[in-house]
């Protein structure tokens, strides 16, 4: 799982304080959308968890499960993506040890893709959806939004079609998204994000480099401990990430 967290992590030309950026709800009640996320790219071992976008408003988040209850009775989480679309921005998590750690966050547009939105129809969990298609930083996508439910917003940083995305997989099944619940619930989270560094074409750049010298780290490691299981030769490390960062 710690591998598939790294493989997983994948953007503004300011800096915001290093307090958090925050969004408070206007009302006794948000949406909590659950969804099941597979990851299936052999050799790795198939991964499934629970993610969670929470909508706050015109601010969205979302997090790896339902987050943490404390003594309070407030919930917390680690915000992966945060979807801002009054200022029409996303915020995601980039950490590059050492430099930037897990409160790290960078810019990018909103929304991130484009959609062609085709004259297919499939009832999913009692929802009636549409088709469509996007070609997203290296990958091919097929998404069912639901016609019932007027929000444009999806796990990670899909979104931007007319409704919610109850599900969304690419074309080589290696990433799979599917909405489990849909419901209204109390506004018991505490929400926000870290330190904003550069947007996403720095974040690509500065990435590129970051992963290009921890190859040449392990490589040390392997001629350093010929007898590492995890590192000897013969052993094929495989990179898979949702967004085409190498290139």
């Amino acid at each position: 799982m710690k591998n598939l967290a790294e493989l997983l992590i994948i953007s503004i030309l300011f800096f915001f304080p290093a307090t958090k950026v925050r969004a408070s709800a206007n009302g006794d009640s948000i949406i909590k959308v659950t969804y099941k996320r597979s990851y299936n790219n052999p050799p790795f071992p198939e991964s499934i968890g629970e993610e969670c976008l929470i909508i706050v408003g015109n601010i969205s988040y979302y997090i790896y499960g339902s987050g943490t209850k404390g003594k309070d009775g407030i919930l917390r989480a680690r915000v992966d993506q945060m979807k801002d679309w009054e200022n029409h921005r996303l915020f995601y998590m980039g950490p590059m040890y050492p430099e930037y750690n897990l409160d790290s966050y960078w810019s990018d547009s909103l929304p991130a893709m484009k959609w062609t939105i085709l004259n297919q129809f499939l009832t999913i969990k009692n929802n009636y959806c549409q088709k469509a298609v996007t070609s997203f930083r290296g990958r091919d996508y097929t998404a069912f939004f639901a016609i019932n439910i007027p929000i444009q917003d999806g796990p990670f940083k899909f979104c931007g079609l007319p409704g919610l995305i109850v599900k969304i997989s690419d074309s080589k099944g290696i990433f799979n998204f599917e909405m489990t619940s849909f419901e209204k619930i109390p506004n018991d989270y505490d929400l926000g994000i870290g330190k904003v560094y550069g947007d996403y074409s720095q974040f690509k750049s500065l990435f590129k480099k970051w992963h290009l010298r921890r190859l040449e780290k392990d490589k040390a490691r392997r001629e350093a401990d010929p007898n590492c299981l995890d590192c000897s030769e013969g052993v094929t490390v495989r990179y898979t990430f949702i967004e085409n960062l190498l290139d």
